[in-house]
């Protein structure tokens, strides 16, 4: 489909414009959808970030396109392969979640060169979740994952792929200079290590669970964006909660009332907290490539963090 023939549609309020590779992966998630037999007759973006999100109205179907993400992802398609699987999983097992579509294959669907998913359609208001129910909304999603089949995931926290994809990438285009990801790399070396020392509950874990990831529906709280799940510690999703939130005892103790466990300590957090930095550095670093709009704060954030005593 060329770009003169895009259906008309609108502009998310973030973006007020459409660069090439948006227009190519709106391109191929329409193509896409209309290869598996699904009407789409107006599509509308919903979000244009590190995917893009496009209700392919009037089917109850949203495409989840990987776009500035996979400039430091090799194989995107994995990852998004891994949200499918945990979506649907929590799903059939009452899990608050936006669900896979059920209208077609959810994919993932190459085409173009972008890879994609295919998910439910939900209307969701602006309200944001409170610091009890997105640790009841935790909580309840880590419970409808503890049969999922630890196999079909990686055996470590997704964190550290994350941090060693965007590393390579950055040095593959010489975005940072060499000391620099020298330090990164380093940092990542001394986190891992201090990781490797915690005891912590191991299970699925969302991997980006903050309360802008939970949607107010009118069927109750769902979680999106998890294409960042894996095996691990789940200690490092209550982290990422943690430092979202502006009374996080509040919502650990919400997600411990939960899932029948001690409130963890906030200390044990530390080590999850700091990686978790490290990585918001380096993809924020990778984000401004394709996007300048995230130059100066991932500029800022690594100045932060390369002052930071070791």
């Amino acid at each position: 489909m060329s770009e003169a023939s895009l259906p008309p549609m609108r502009q998310p309020e973030q973006d007020g414009r459409l660069g090439d590779l948006t227009r190519g992966a709106l391109a191929a998630a329409v193509a896409v959808a209309r290869e598996l037999g699904l009407d789409v007759g107006q599509p509308r973006v919903l979000a244009n970030d590190q995917n893009l999100l496009v209700h392919l109205s009037p089917s109850p179907v949203v495409a989840r396109v990987a776009t500035r993400i996979a400039w430091s992802r090799p194989d995107p398609a994995a990852w998004l392969a891994r949200e499918v699987a945990v979506a649907s999983h929590a799903a059939a097992n009452g899990g608050s979640v936006v669900p896979p579509t059920s209208q077609a294959d959810p994919g993932p669907h190459t085409r173009d060169g972008y890879a994609m998913t295919l998910w439910t359609y939900v209307e969701a208001d602006d309200q944001l979740a409170s610091e009890s129910e997105v640790g009841k909304a935790l909580g309840q999603l880590h419970l409808s994952l503890r049969d999922f089949p630890r196999s079909a995931l990686p055996d470590r926290l997704p964190v550290h792929a994350q941090i060693e994809s965007g590393l390579a990438a950055l040095t593959r285009d010489r975005v940072v200079d060499a000391g620099t990801l020298e330090r990164l790399a380093a940092m990542h070396g001394q986190v891992s290590r201090e990781l490797a020392a915690v005891r912590g509950t191991d299970g699925v874990i969302h991997g980006d669970a903050h309360p802008w990831n939970l949607l107010h529906t009118h069927a109750g709280w769902r979680w999106i964006d998890m294409e960042e799940t894996g095996f691990g510690a789940q200690e490092f999703d209550l982290a990422v909660l943690a430092s979202k939130v502006d009374d996080p005892q509040a919502a650990l103790a919400s997600y411990a009332s939960t899932v029948g466990r001690a409130v963890v300590r906030r200390e044990t957090l530390a080590p999850f907290q700091r990686i978790r930095e490290l990585e918001t550095v380096v993809w924020g670093l990778g984000m401004a490539v394709t996007d300048p709009t995230f130059r100066d704060t991932a500029e800022d954030r690594l100045m932060r963090l390369l002052e930071q005593p070791p």
